[in-house]
C-alpha cells in the first residue's frame, strides 16, 4: 500500500487485519534502518515463535540483508501454517530492508503474505511479483475517498451532510481520507487547506491534550513505559486521544501520532525546543535501556551535556552491543562542544580502540588518571575494569593490589558493579595459577539462571575445576553452558560454548568429545562471519580431528585456523595458533606415514620451542634418523626448562613428556629422568597420568604414533589402549525424526510446533536419544549420530 500521509493506509490495514490470529504487525522506526531485522522478528515470533533464530543470529553478526531474507523465508517452512506480515512505515527502513523483502518474497512459502505500508515506492520487487501472480499494489487512487464513501464517513463521525456536499467535500480534498474527516469534524473551517485543518484541530484540544502532544513531539511512537514510566494519568491521556483516529492511533506498546500532526507541532515550535525534545526522549530510552533509539534522538538533539551523560552510562554497552558508530558520533560531538571531561573522552577512546581490536589499556590509563583527578568514582571504576580485562585477555598477571582495589571500588557500586569485578578478580587468580581462590570468589555469585552471568561465570569456573583436577565439575559446568544457549538465540554464544566444551574435552584427553562437540560448533558457526574466533575454533577442532586420526579434517582445519590467526583479537593469540596449526600439519603428515615430510616442516627449524623439539625427535625415530638420540636429548632437556603458562600448555609438555617416553620404551634406554615441577597445574597432570594408566579417555595423538613404532620394533612389550565398543540400543522412528531435526539446528520447541507435541515430550525424547547414543549432550548427540551414519550430515540452510 502507497500513498501520501494522511490515506489511511494504517487504519484501514488494521480495519481488515486487527482480528487475524496470524497477524504480525510491525511499526517501523527511523533509528531501525539498519537494524530492523530484530524488531522485525520480535513481531513474527509471538505469532510464530518456530521461526526466525538463524536469521535473528545472522543479523546480529551483520549478515547482508538479501542473506537475511533468504533465511527467514527459509525459516518460514518449518511449519505450514499461515502467517501475515504487515510493515506500517516501511519507508523508513530504506535500501536495507528492501533488499531484505526482495530476497523474502521471491522464496517465502504460500502460507505467507507480506503487506508493506509505505509513503514513497520501494524497490522489493514488486513489478515482477505482480506479473507472476504473487503480488498487488493498492495506490492513492484506490485509497482515495468518493462521495459514497465521504457520506458513509460522516454518518459514522455523526455529521449530517447532503449527497452535494459530500459530492463538493470529495471534490475539494481530492478525496484525502485525512482532510474529509478532520473537515466533517470542523465544519466552520471546512474551505481551508490541509495544513489549516490539522492545525485547527489540533487548537481545538484542551490545553493539557495540546501540552502532551507537544512534549512528546519527537517519538515516532509514545511508548507510556519509556516516556512516563508508571504515570497512569499519562497513558490515559494518549488513550483519550486516540478516540480520534485522525490524531492518535493505539499501536502495540503504545501510541502514533498521526505524522501530519507530528509535523504541524514540529513547525510550530523553535529548533532549540525541538532539540530539547530530542533530548528528552533521549534519556527516556537511554533509562529504559534502549540504546538504539537513545543514540537516533541524541543525534537530533545536538547537545553536548546530553551526549556526555548518555556515554558516562552506557557507552560500554553501547559498544559491546554494536552500537560504535552511534557513540563515535556522540564523543566527537562532546569534543567539538569542548566539554570539560577528559576521563570520559579517554574511556570513550579505549572502548573504540578495543572495538576495532586495538589495545586500548593506554586511554584507559589515561582515563582512570584523570577520573581521579577528580574523585570521579563511576568512571575511575570502568576505566579500571577495563584496564584489567585488556591484561587479562593478553595473558598478563594483574597485581593482587589492582584486583582488591577494583574490588573495593566495586563494592558501593552494587551488584552488577561487584559481578563484574569479581569475575575479572577470579580470572586475575587464574592467570596467576591460583585457582581454587577463583573458585571461592565465583562462590560469591549467584547467577539466578540469568544466560549473560552464565556466559561470564562458566569459563572460569570449567578451567578452574579442570585445572585442578576436578573433570567432573568441569564438565558439568562446560554442558550446563551448552544446554543454556542451544535453546536460545545467540547462536554465535552457542558455537562458542561448543568450542569452550571441546577445549575442555581436549585438555581432559576425552578426544571423541572434543572431535564431536568441536564440529558441532564449526558447523553451528558457519553461516556467520566470527572473524576474530575463527582462528580458535578451527584449531580446536583440527587437535580433535588429529587426535582421533581425522587427518584430512586435521589439515583443512589447520589450514583454515593459519588463515583466521591475523583476525584473532590479539597478536599473542595470533601467534600461538600459527604455532598449534604447523604442528597439526607436521603431526598429520607423520600419522599418514610420510615421517619425512613432517620431520622436514618441523626438524630444521631451529625453534626454541620445547614442543616443537619433541616432535622432531619423534619424527626423525619414524623416519629412522640418525640424530634420532641427539634430538630426544636436546627436547627432554627443553622440556625440563619449560614451565606452563597455562592448563593448554601444561597438557601439551605433558603429552610430549609421555611422547618420549614411548621413544625410551622403543629403544629400550632408560632415561634419567629430571624431578617434576611443580606447577599449579599439577592436579590437572596428576588426573591425566591417572587416566592414561586406565587406557581411558579417546584416542590420542601419541597413542597413534605408537602404533606406527610398534611394528616391529616394539612387539608385545607395549599394549595399545582399545576403545570398550558398547553396541548402540536402537532408535525408534519418533527418536530418529527428532535426531533429525535436531541436526537441521531446530530447538525443542521448534521441534514440538513441528511435530504438534508439547515441549515436555521433546525433553523426553531428546534425553533418550542422549542415552542411546552414550552422550550427554544434544550437540554431540548430532555429531556422534553424523559420524555413525544414522542421519546426514547438516548443511548450512542460507
Amino acid at each position: 500500500m502507497q500513498a501520501p500521509a494522511g490515506f489511511g493506509k494504517t487504519t484501514g490495514a488494521r480495519a481488515a487485519l486487527d482480528d487475524a490470529a496470524d497477524l504480525a504487525w510491525y511499526d517501523a522506526q527511523p533509528w531501525e534502518a539498519d537494524a530492523f531485522a530484530g524488531a522485525l522478528l520480535a513481531r513474527v515470533r509471538a505469532v510464530r515463535p518456530d521461526a526466525g533464530r538463524l536469521t535473528l543470529a545472522l543479523a546480529e553478526q551483520g549478515a547482508e540483508p538479501e542473506r537475511l531474507g533468504a533465511t527467514l523465508a527459509d525459516e518460514l517452512r518449518h511449519v505450514d501454517a499461515p502467517l501475515r506480515i504487515v510493515v506500517d512505515d516501511a519507508h523508513v527502513l530504506g535500501p536495507a530492508f528492501a533488499a531484505f523483502a526482495r530476497s523474502l518474497v521471491r522464496r517465502m512459502p504460500e502460507s505467507v503474505r507480506l503487506v508493506l505500508l509505505t509513503r514513497v515506492p520501494l524497490d522489493v520487487g514488486l513489478p515482477e511479483a505482480v506479473a507472476a501472480g504473487r503480488g498487488a499494489l493498492v495506490d492513492a487512487a484506490a485509497l482515495r475517498f468518493d462521495p459514497a464513501r465521504t457520506r458513509a464517513l460522516a454518518r459514522t463521525l455523526g455529521v449530517a451532510l447532503d449527497d452535494a456536499a459530500a459530492d463538493a467535500l470529495a471534490q475539494r480534498t481530492e478525496g484525502w481520507p485525512i482532510a474529509i474527516a478532520l473537515a466533517l469534524r470542523a465544519p466552520s473551517a471546512s474551505d481551508g487547506l490541509l495544513d489549516e485543518l490539522v492545525a485547527r484541530r489540533v487548537d481545538a484540544l484542551e490545553a493539557g491534550q495540546r501540552a502532551l502532544l507537544d512534549a512528546t513531539v519527537a517519538y515516532e511512537i509514545v511508548e507510556p513505559d519509556v516516556a512516563a514510566p508508571n504515570d497512569a494519568n499519562f497513558a490515559a491521556l494518549l488513550a483519550a486521544l486516540a478516540e480520534d483516529a485522525a490524531l492518535v492511533a493505539p499501536v502495540r506498546g503504545g501510541f502514533r501520532v498521526h505524522p501530519l500532526v507530528r509535523e504541524t507541532l514540529a513547525r510550530r515550535i523553535d529548533e532549540r525546543v525541538l532539540a530539547a525534545r530530542h533530548a528528552d526522549a533521549a534519556g527516556a530510552y537511554a533509562r529504559a535501556g534502549r540504546l538504539r533509539p537513545a543514540l537516533f534522538h541524541l543525534d537530533r538533539a545536538h547537545a553536548a551535556d546530553a551526549d556526555a551523560a548518555f556515554l558516562r552510562a552506557h557507552a560500554a554497552d553501547a559498544v559491546a552491543s554494536g552500537l560504535v558508530e552511534g557513540v563515535r558520533g556522540a564523543v566527537a560531538r562532546v569534543r567539538a562542544a569542548q566539554v570539560d571531561e577528559p576521563a570520559l573522552v579517554a574511556l570513550v577512546d579505549g572502548l573504540l580502540a578495543k572495538a576495532r581490536g586495538d589495545d586500548g589499556r593506554a586511554a584507559f590509563a589515561d582515563a582512570a588518571r584523570a577520573a581521579d583527578a577528580r574523585d570521579d568514582d563511576a568512571l575511575a571504576f570502568e576505566a579500571r575494569v577495563q584496564a584489567i580485562e585488556g591484561d587479562l585477555a593478553r595473558g598478563e598477571p594483574v597485581a593482587p593490589e589492582r584486583v582488591d582495589d577494583l574490588l573495593a571500588r566495586a563494592a558501593p557500586r552494587g551488584a552488577t558493579a561487584l559481578g563484574r569485578a569479581i569475575v575479572r578478580a577470579g580470572w586475575a587468580d587464574a592467570v596467576a595459577g591460583c585457582f581454587a581462590p577463583a573458585l571461592a570468589r565465583l562462590d560469591a555469585l549467584a547467577d539466578g539462571g540469568d544466560p549473560t552471568v552464565l556466559a561470564d561465570v562458566a569459563p572460569l569456573a570449567a578451567y578452574a575445576h579442570l585445572a585442578l583436577g576436578d573433570f567432573e565439575a568441569s564438565e558439568r559446568v562446560a554442558n550446563r553452558q551448552i544446554e543454556t544457549w542451544s535453546s536460545g538465540d545467540d547462536l554465535a554464544r552457542y558455537a562458542a560454548a561448543l568450542v569452550w566444551a571441546a577445549r575442555f574435552a581436549l585438555l581432559r584427553g576425552e578426544t571423541t568429545a572434543a572431535y564431536e562437540l568441536a564440529r558441532e560448533g564449526e558447523r553451528v558457526s558457519r553461516p556467520f562471519s566470527l572473524r576474530a574466533q575463527a582462528a580458535a575454533l578451527q584449531a580446536t577442532l583440527a587437535e580433535a580431528a588429529l587426535h582421533v586420526r581425522d587427518t584430512a579434517l586435521a589439515r583443512h582445519a589447520a589450514r583454515a585456523a593459519l588463515r583466521a590467526a591475523d583476525a584473532a583479537w590479539y597478536g599473542r593469540d595470533a601467534q600461538r595458533t600459527r604455532t598449534l596449526a604447523t604442528r597439526i600439519l607436521a603431526r598429520a603428515d607423520a600419522l599418514d606415514g610420510d615421517p619425512r615430510a613432517a620431520f622436514a616442516a618441523i626438524g630444521d627449524a631451529g625453534d626454541d620451542d620445547p614442543l616443537t623439539h619433541a616432535d622432531a625427535a619423534v619424527f626423525a625415530a619414524l623416519a629412522n634418523a640418525n640424530d634420532t638420540a641427539e634430538r630426544r636429548a636436546r627436547a627432554r632437556q627443553a622440556l625440563a626448562q619449560a614451565s606452563p603458562v597455562d592448563a593448554a600448555d601444561a597438557v601439551a609438555l605433558w603429552s610430549a613428556s609421555e611422547l618420549l617416553n614411548l621413544l625410551d620404551v622403543h629403544t629400550g634406554e632408560r632415561a634419567t629422568v629430571a624431578p617434576p615441577r611443580v606447577t599449579p597445574f599439577d592436579g590437572l597432570l596428576a588426573r591425566r597420568t591417572e587416566l592414561a594408566r586406565a587406557s581411558e579417555g579417546g584416542p590420542r595423538f601419541e597413542t597413534h604414533i605408537l602404533a606406527l613404532l610398534a611394528p616391529p620394533q616394539l612387539g608385545d612389550r607395549v599394549a595399545l589402549p582399545k576403545a570398550a565398543e558398547t553396541p548402540l540400543e536402537a532408535l525408534t522412528a519418533r527418536e530418529h525424526e527428532i535426531l533429525e531435526l535436531l541436526a537441521g539446528g531446530l530447538t525443542n520447541r521448534e521441534i514440538a510446533q513441528r511435530l504438534v507435541v508439547s515441549a515436555r515430550t521433546i525433553e523426553t525424547h531428546v534425553a533418550r536419544v542422549t542415552g542411546k547414543l552414550g552422550v550427554n549432550s544434544r550437540a554431540r548427540a548430532v555429531a556422534r549420530a553424523v559420524a555413525l551414519g544414522i542421519v546426514a550430515a547438516p548443511t548450512d540452510v542460507a
